[in-house]
């Protein structure tokens, strides 16, 4: 087993803890001591990132799950669903108890809104300017998905998020 440091969020105000995070047999689990110092929101969740490996969501067994990062942070849930990104970096998501909902097999997914998430694959991050650090996703196939997963629209002719629009509504 070994121990490496991360970066808390909330409650603790992004303090950077070392040996924060027990890797035993493959698995990451947040140590016992820091994880009694850690405040959790609403939802039983805390936020925190590993230096090169990414955000993750943190429930209170110490159980975590890596996302997608969003603003110096842990993506944000809508709709009850985060995206979460397996050790290839594919995206599915997952709920407010870390259980993968939606199986990873996209290249990029938008978080869910209205029911339904744009998704795509084979597409690449590129940035919106020179002088920005913000990216967009161009290129490859762009479809729509429901809550289970399921393609509900092809969009072959776009080429961005922009070209390829959901339903308004689930129902």
């Amino acid at each position: 087993s070994s121990l490496i440091a991360c970066r808390i969020f909330k409650g603790l105000g992004e303090m950077k803890t070392e040996n924060c995070i027990l890797i035993k047999n493959g698995l990451m689990r947040v140590k016992g001591d820091v994880l009694s110092k850690m405040k959790f929101n609403s939802d039983e969740l805390m936020e925190l990132s590993i230096d090169g490996k990414g955000c993750y969501w943190v429930a209170k067994n110490g159980a975590m799950k890596r996302t997608q990062c969003y603003d110096n942070g842990s993506d944000y849930y809508s709709e009850g669903y985060t995206r979460y990104l397996d050790d290839r970096g594919k995206v599915g998501f997952m709920d407010k108890k870390l259980k993968v909902r939606i199986s990873p097999s996209f290249d990029f997914s938008f978080p869910f809104k209205n029911g339904f998430a744009v998704a795509c694959n084979d597409c690449f991050s590129q940035k919106t300017s020179m002088k920005s650090e913000h990216t967009e996703m161009y290129g490859g196939k762009w479809f729509v998905i429901n809550k289970k997963g399921k393609v509900v629209k092809n969009c072959p002719k776009a080429q961005k998020v922009q070209e390829c629009s959901a339903p308004r509504t689930s129902d």
